[in-house]
């Protein structure tokens, strides 16, 4: 712990025209934002996969669950994906007297 505390940062300054740091700027803005919109990919793919559970239930459907873990050579986790698959739907509907289904 005493090692990463002795470690000082190297900083280095640059002095940038008006039109450099504008352009600095509109850089940095376009990373935030494009990794603004990969979080809302996030997020609608979480609503998508929610609204795909709520489907299923509301179907009559059996729906099985899965946490995906992944690893690297070394074993340590690198991410994981949360999934579910929804079983097929069986018959459904009553027996009539020649024995077929009746929906």
């Amino acid at each position: 712990m005493k090692e990463r505390e002795e470690i000082i940062p190297r900083v280095e300054r640059v002095q940038l025209n008006q039109s450099q740091f504008m352009a600095e700027l509109e850089m940095a803005r376009r990373r935030w934002v494009d990794e603004l919109e990969g979080v809302v990919d996030k997020i609608k793919n979480v609503d998508k996969q929610r609204l795909g559970v709520d489907n299923a239930l509301l179907d009559n459907q059996r729906v099985r669950y899965y946490r995906e873990d992944i690893f690297n050579e070394n074993g340590e986790k690198m991410g994981s994906r949360l999934f579910f698959e929804p079983e097929p739907k069986g018959d459904i509907g009553f027996k009539t007297a020649n024995g077929g289904n009746k929906s």
